[in-house]
């Protein structure tokens, strides 16, 4: 019978590659951003002009659309890892006859991730296997909110296929 301070070392052999976490979290950094920018928007819409809130709509589609592509991506890098943690425990359990279970593995993994995250979520950080995203402060600079002259402005000079509807989801 193998104890669990024997699986706890085990596990522990497991190195996950930093291009891969670094990644991870970088995805992480990016989707937080977008949430928080969208919320921004969203908390403010109803408080805001009809001209202001077709301009709102128009960043919270481009907001979730970039969401839904972070995700995307994250979700490959994910699906890396979880092969190699698979593979990784089939490995130990075949060379060391030690059987590492899910709950343990992926604790670790969450374990390395968090702590990964937290010393090495730099806003310099260039991704290896993602694409590069804006940050929060650059968000907000992408998706001004202009005062109600300046929306009438923007919107007047938009050609008329372009304008979207005005319904929120």
């Amino acid at each position: 019978m193998v104890s669990d301070s024997q699986k706890r070392k085990a596990i522990r052999e497991f190195l996950i590659p930093d291009t891969l976490k670094d990644d991870i979290a970088y995805c992480q950094r990016s989707l937080r951003d977008c949430v928080k920018v969208h919320q921004y928007f969203a908390q403010r819409y109803n408080s805001l002009s009809a001209i202001q809130q077709g301009q709102v709509k128009q960043y919270l589609l481009e907001l979730e659309d970039e969401m839904r592509a972070i995700g995307k991506e994250q979700s490959g890098l994910v699906q890396d890892l979880a092969r190699r943690l698979k593979h990784f425990q089939r490995k130990t359990a075949t060379e060391k006859h030690i059987e590492l279970g899910d709950d343990l593995a992926n604790g670790y993994v969450a374990w390395v991730l968090s702590s990964h995250a937290e010393i090495q979520c730099s806003a310099a950080y260039v991704p290896h296997a993602v694409s590069e995203r804006l940050n929060e402060s650059q968000l907000y600079q992408k998706y001004p909110l202009l005062s109600c002259a300046a929306a009438e402005a923007a919107t007047a000079a938009q050609p008329e296929q372009e304008r979207k509807p005005d319904t929120v989801r």
